[in-house]
């Protein structure tokens, strides 16, 4: 079995939004479910007038330390971008080394604090975990796509000691996760896309196969009361 976690990666400070348009779920028992697609910011690094960040890096640093989650989020995606080669240097210059290595460090802080777009970065490094499962919990309910297909993998897999596997749950959160991904890589020409749009197909169809009618059934059910009862449903596709 292929398991497959995907890492969200973005900063804090958005410029224009991305609208998506709306997604069409259709069921095996011929019912359908609507997603409206919400406008998706685009991320842009800190630096919007072309600062380096160590020209803001204090008052940042100051104000994560104060509690403020996204700044500690903006800071610790700023500073691993500090810390990934190649560094920009423009940006980066005047970071040091072991001031980049907190990145980490902030954005687990942010995540902590339950703030969403941290959310989604920080489950991706605790893979199949019970504390995965919250903070994936916290993206799906601040709408995030992704999420829904983490945590099909998630329930499909369970947490080893703690949780056993529930098969309706994962199907629930595939039929949304795959709905999504068909329409949003339809017409995929790169092999990437590609590559992404048939892992995900198989992977629901692996769960399809494996679940009973009334299995089947349930999760229908439990996919329109997701999608029903989150109107933050869905951005970053």
């Amino acid at each position: 079995m292929r398991e497959h976690f995907a890492a969200s990666f973005g900063v804090l400070a958005f410029s224009c939004a991305i609208q998506a348009a709306d997604v069409t779920i259709e069921f095996p028992d011929g019912s359908i479910s609507t997603i409206h697609g919400r406008a998706t910011p685009r991320p842009r690094l800190v630096d919007e007038d072309g600062a380096p960040l160590w020209s803001i890096y204090v008052e940042l640093r100051e104000l994560a330390v104060r509690g403020d989650a996204s700044a500690a989020w903006a800071l610790g995606i700023a500073l691993q971008h500090c810390g990934t080669p190649p560094r920009e240097k423009a940006f980066c210059a005047g970071i040091t080394e072991s001031q980049a290595a907190t990145g980490e460090e902030w954005t687990r802080r942010a995540a902590l604090a339950g703030y969403p777009p941290a959310s989604m970065h920080y489950a991706s490094r605790l893979k199949f975990s019970n504390d995965a499962l919250r903070y994936l919990e916290i993206a799906w309910n601040d709408g995030q796509f992704l999420a829904a297909n983490n945590l099909a993998a998630w329930y499909e897999r369970g947490s080893a000691g703690e949780r056993k596997p529930d098969p309706v749950k994962a199907l629930a959160f595939s039929f949304i996760a795959d709905g999504i991904t068909r329409h949003r890589l339809a017409g995929a020409t790169t092999t990437l896309r590609i590559t992404t749009r048939e892992m995900s197909a198989e992977a629901h169809a692996r769960r399809l196969a494996a679940a009973s009618e009334e299995q089947r059934s349930e999760a229908i059910a439990l996919a329109r009361k997701l999608l029903q009862e989150n109107p933050n449903c869905c951005y970053g596709f």
